[in-house]
């Protein structure tokens, strides 16, 4: 399945290749122009494998999902056809014909959506044919028993039934699906079991040991179910220094995506951003300095990615403080320390125009949680439990609790919850999404003072 799908940019370039040469008659490109070519259908094969790695296409149980996995294929697709038109703006690459681009990614796409096709359809008919499901013993009674179960009957592209459980000395009894034994008498087990599923709630994952040498004499395959309670688990396990490990706090930020293609998004938007902007900054800057005394810039301490603490950029919009006073107070509507001008910034938010300069350091990014002052994160992290968690992503000029009115004076535990949503589910398409509704807020928003 993976020499296949990492094939796709190979027939996506072969498909514009017939579409301006077969079809529409274009003539061969000339020798020298090959090698532009050749780099174009690397680099597009280079993003491509580390797009489907990082979106989930090759998930065996998300391809049989059908809005989960066209949702994923859809991203790859996009974030691939993105950085290669970018690599070519920028790279000025005169010898890749746009036909050829755009024919290139409707194959792309094509063969793609046909991949997908055929995998669901063979997934889907092996599983139907499948002559005798497997049968399976659970080890386990209670709540984390009865739950595995029901998800190994669901499962997508596996067919199982369960033919036993074993219960744990002093284990309570929730199962009522199939019959329960004893751990003693592991002699009175029915025939024909396939695979042992151990199922144990934490405080008994000690007896997993034991519990192995004693299931060992009936000769069948023993796996284990990790459950650490309440603990919300990422999917990565890995083995490092002899160590088995399985990330507990896994961030979008330890990605190649996050790291390699937000932060290009990011450096092109914020240099964009202030080319275009930059009669707008001059003006501002004038504004603010005539109209009241002190710097044209505020600097204040904020917390970013991982708890780092750094100087975010704003125009001042409001009398100069002692920065004791500044740090620890929050802002209210009809704030009394603002100035004429630097209502007028807040409210249409060009004051946080220079924060573009925060995205070029590497400070902050276009879209993450909105960065605090240390003194309100010490707060916060102290009344709610997952305030904390918002630090393991890079801080963002807006974010998914700002489009969504969490601006101002606002709910915090709901701004973290917009912000966890936001660090469970990021994608590039999704920073996307919220830069547009961005755009909307900042003229309609009402929260902005």
């Amino acid at each position: 399945m993976r020499v296949c799908c990492y094939s796709l940019p190979l027939l996506g370039c072969a498909f514009g290749w017939c579409v301006t040469r077969v079809v529409l008659g274009r003539p061969s490109p000339r020798y020298e122009d090959a090698g532009s070519y050749l780099s174009l259908l690397l680099f597009m094969s280079v993003v491509w494998v580390i797009a489907t790695e990082t979106s989930g296409v090759l998930r065996l149980e998300d391809l049989i999902r059908e809005r989960v996995g066209m949702r994923q294929a859809l991203r790859a697709w996009f974030t691939t056809c993105a950085l290669v038109v970018g690599a070519l703006f920028f790279a000025r690459q005169t010898h890749a014909p746009r036909l050829l681009v755009g024919s290139s990614a409707v194959g792309l796409l094509g063969g793609t959506l046909a991949l997908r096709a055929i995998l669901r359809f063979v997934l889907i008919e092996a599983k139907k044919w499948t002559q005798q499901p497997d049968r399976l013993l659970i080890i386990g009674t209670d709540a984390v028993a009865c739950r595995a179960a029901d998800r190994l009957r669901h499962a997508a592209i596996y067919d199982c039934r369960i033919v036993g459980y074993v219960q744990m000395p002093g284990q309570e009894i929730e199962v009522r699906d199939a019959p329960v034994y004893q751990l003693g008498h592991l002699d009175r087990l029915p025939r024909g079991i396939d695979d042992i599923i151990i199922a144990l709630p934490p405080h008994l994952s000690g007896q997993i040991s034991d519990l192995r040498r004693q299931l060992e004499s009936l000769c069948r395959p023993i796996r284990a179910i990790l459950d650490l309670g309440n603990v919300e688990l990422n999917d990565r396990m890995f083995q490092f220094g002899g160590l088995h490990m399985i990330d507990l706090a896994a961030t979008p930020a330890e990605t190649p995506a996050y790291n390699l293609f937000k932060r290009a998004f990011d450096l092109v938007f914020a240099s964009l951003a202030i080319v275009l902007t930059s009669p707008l900054l001059l003006a501002c800057a004038i504004t603010v300095r005539l109209t009241s005394p002190g710097p044209v810039l505020f600097r204040q301490d904020r917390v970013g990615l991982n708890g780092q603490i750094f100087s975010m950029y704003k125009f001042r919009t409001m009398q100069v403080a002692e920065r004791s006073e500044s740090d620890v107070i929050w802002t209210v509507p009809h704030d009394p320390r603002c100035t004429s001008v630097g209502r007028i910034l807040r409210k249409t938010s060009l004051d946080e125009l220079p924060q573009f300069f925060n995205v070029l350091q590497g400070n902050m990014s276009i879209v993450g949680p909105r960065p605090e002052r240390p003194h309100f994160v010490k707060q916060f992290s102290a009344e709610y439990e997952r305030y904390s968690r918002r630090h393991l992503l890079k801080a963002g000029i807006t974010g998914w609790a700002q489009v969504n009115g969490c601006r101002g004076d606002t709910s915090i535990g709901k701004r973290i919850e917009y912000d966890l949503v936001y660090l469970y589910n990021w994608s590039f398409w999704f920073d996307l999404r919220i830069i547009f509704q961005t755009f909307w807020i900042t003229i309609f928003g009402r929260n902005a003072y």
